[in-house]
């Protein structure tokens, strides 16, 4: 009883084996990030100034860090290593070196 057991087990691990589930590929994609700007309270609905490797610059809107997945804006940049400076008024809140990946979104978490 053991051994004819034993034996059904072997042949449906082995029937299992050969029967692999296809592997889903998604083409098309397009090779961009996405920046998302959330604070948890002082610069809640501000617009901070942004510079992306010390070129090309754009003013974001900051939203509530609960809120963000729901009414947040993301800005589309491009894939890669990016140097994100995020000013206020002046004062620099945040200087970083990213790596984004392709439809990444980087949340920017400002004080």
């Amino acid at each position: 009883m053991r051994k004819k057991l034993f034996l059904i087990l072997s042949v449906l691990l082995v029937i299992m084996a050969a029967c692999k589930a296809p592997v889903s590929r998604e083409y098309g994609k397009e090779d961009v990030a996405y920046l998302l700007f959330v604070t948890r309270g002082q610069y809640k609905g501000s617009q901070v100034n942004v510079n992306l490797d010390n070129g090309t610059s754009f003013k974001a809107d900051v939203v509530i860090s609960k809120k963000a997945n729901r009414k947040g804006i993301s800005y589309q940049v491009a894939t890669g290593r990016r140097h994100i400076q995020v000013s206020y008024q002046g004062q620099t809140l945040y200087d970083r070196d990213v790596l984004l990946s392709t439809q990444e979104t980087k949340v920017i978490d400002l004080p």
